[in-house]
């Protein structure tokens, strides 16, 4: 084992730089964070000690030309564990969040986080935030994060209108062949890891062409296709509120709260790994909810996210920490 006596005996801030590097997947130098984008491209961002999440959505709302920020969002994703990401709020120091020992592990992710009620909608409002959809959408397929929730047939109808996205972007014939795919796009740029190694190559291709002939008769090919809602023991989003679900299978669900009902949100930590979430409403109701520390702040994340997007944007139910005075704007770099 190697010691670091200047470190513990004479702190030196560059030292402690170096030291939180090490093993930090946040970070690509001092002070510089790594953001990764859904078109594959990464950002990095020069932070100081007074910088917030806020700081870095909207540098990033002027570079990629976005008019809906209010559906978008900073995330943390578990290097070991994808389907696994934890909301950033918008009040957060950057500082804190890449000293936190649970952070290193993490890729910081610029997301969609707050689905519109209707894709549609969005196409119209902002054409680059409904694209951006689009391309989180297909990441999110190929990455496995619902693999537990979807369908093998879903899966692959998804593939097949990306393929066919991909044909008319780039401007290639209607009939394309699926060995031409496989040669110049590669399969495994449609098809997740798993479809690829349970299934034959023979019965993929049949597949999609199957849903390709289909979706050319539904569809019109420059259509792109919709986000879907999982389903997990609470939802949150843009159709429901904040509901629990009874049973998965039936999609029966009952509402908790609607986002227009609610007046004041708290976060209370319970212990290092419990936290305990209330929704006021407005008839004086109050829920009470004890969860597991990162979905009680994803929880709170969502609700406030939706709250600002349909009710009331400039609204405040939430109040994260203290109240800080007006922070200083971030200045950024080019990743």
């Amino acid at each position: 084992m190697n010691f670091l006596p200047n470190f513990l005996a004479n702190p030196d801030p560059s030292d402690n730089w170096r030291i939180l590097l090490l093993g930090n997947s946040l970070l690509c130098m001092p002070n510089v964070l790594k953001v990764y984008l859904e078109n594959g491209q990464t950002k990095a961002f020069r932070f100081e000690t007074s910088t917030t999440v806020k700081d870095i959505v909207l540098t990033l709302k002027e570079k990629l030309s976005i008019r809906s920020i209010a559906h978008f969002a900073l995330t943390l994703e578990e290097q070991y564990n994808a389907a696994k990401i934890h909301l950033l709020h918008e009040e957060e120091l950057i500082e804190q969040v890449v000293q936190k020992r649970e952070s290193h592990d993490c890729r910081c992710l610029f997301r969609i986080c707050f689905v519109p009620k209707d894709p549609l909608d969005l196409l119209q409002e902002d054409p680059v935030a409904f694209e951006y959809l689009y391309l989180q959408s297909c990441s999110d397929v190929l990455q496995e994060r619902f693999a537990v929730e979807m369908k093998c047939s879903v899966a692959l109808r998804l593939a097949a209108l990306q393929i066919q996205e991909r044909i008319y972007t780039c401007a290639q014939p209607q009939k394309v062949s699926l060995k031409y795919i496989e040669r110049d796009w590669g399969i495994e740029n449609f098809i997740s890891p798993t479809l690829l190694r349970n299934m034959r190559g023979k019965d993929i291709k049949k597949a999609i062409s199957y849903h390709m002939k289909r979706n050319q008769v539904l569809l019109d090919p420059r259509q792109k296709l919709q986000d879907r809602e999982s389903y997990v023991a609470l939802l949150v989003g843009a159709k429901h509120g904040v509901s629990q679900i009874i049973n998965s299978k039936l999609s029966i669900i009952t509402s908790l709260a609607e986002f227009t009902n609610i007046s004041r949100v708290e976060l209370t930590e319970e212990s290092e790994k419990v936290s305990m979430v209330k929704i006021y409403l407005q008839d004086l109701k109050l829920l009470t909810l004890l969860l597991e520390s990162n979905s009680a702040k994803d929880l709170v994340c969502l609700i406030v996210g939706y709250y600002r997007l349909f009710v009331d944007a400039n609204g405040s139910i939430f109040t994260w920490g203290e109240k800080r005075q007006q922070l200083h704007r971030v200045s950024a770099e080019e990743g």
